[in-house]
């Protein structure tokens, strides 16, 4: 599928987009889209094949965002495991504080779980790092994906060439491919980050229990006579 895409999107450059500006009256360039759609910029119809080669570009170049990422999926691939190993971690701690470990257990307890926190909190810079590259993007797909479906509204509103409203639908096939993608992309990422951030937290609360037994372990000791 991605080479399907690629594929798609290097013909969107090359096609002979100059037909574009020849098949559309100078009248037209000066078009806007209306008082009721400010928020929307409709692309005027002399630049349409100037921004064409711009969105294709643009796509292309969003594509790795827009398909799967290999440490999500790593994360992913790990996670059932990793949450079934720290259930029964948090059972054996439970116990071994209250059969009063020793200074042996208590030192690998605390050792175990300072490992498994390192990896959520990597984990989760990973998540947080993907999130922060897909929400921008996906954004900017949206904003574009509105502007060319306001530009063939206008295009249809003064019934311009077949050839201008073809082109302007191509254009929007690629950015709504591009935007599902996206946007399943950051509901995958976003599912599993809130699944690791809770685990974090426990992992967390666990090592500052287990620092709070062992300072009262020890001022125990120190009470003795």
């Amino acid at each position: 599928m991605r080479h399907i895409l690629f594929v798609f999107l290097t013909a969107l450059i090359l096609a002979p987009l100059g037909s574009l500006a020849q098949d559309v009256p100078p009248a037209d360039a000066a078009q806007t889209a209306g008082s009721d759609s400010v928020a929307v910029k409709f692309i005027p119809i002399s630049d349409l094949a100037n921004q064409t080669a711009e969105i294709a570009k643009r796509l292309r170049a969003a594509m790795d965002l827009a398909f799967p990422n290999s440490d999500v999926a790593a994360i992913v691939e790990n996670w059932t495991e990793f949450t079934e190993e720290q259930a029964a971690f948090v059972v054996e701690t439970d116990e071994r504080i209250a059969s009063e470990a020793s200074d042996e257990q208590l030192q690998e307890l605390l050792r175990k779980w300072e490992v498994r926190r390192q990896q959520l909190a990597t984990w989760v810079n990973v998540l947080d790092n993907r999130i922060d590259k897909l929400n921008p993007e996906l954004s900017v797909m949206t904003e574009s994906r509105d502007s060319w479906s306001l530009t063939r509204s206008v295009a249809l509103r003064d019934s311009l060439p077949a050839s201008v409203v073809a082109q302007i639908d191509t254009v929007l096939s690629a950015i709504g491919e591009v935007v599902s993608r996206l946007r399943t992309q950051l509901d995958v990422v976003l599912e599993i980050d809130g699944r690791v951030t809770l685990e974090n937290v426990e992992a967390v609360a666990v090592l500052e229990r287990l620092a709070k037994y062992q300072t009262e372990v020890l001022a125990d000791r120190l009470s003795r006579p």
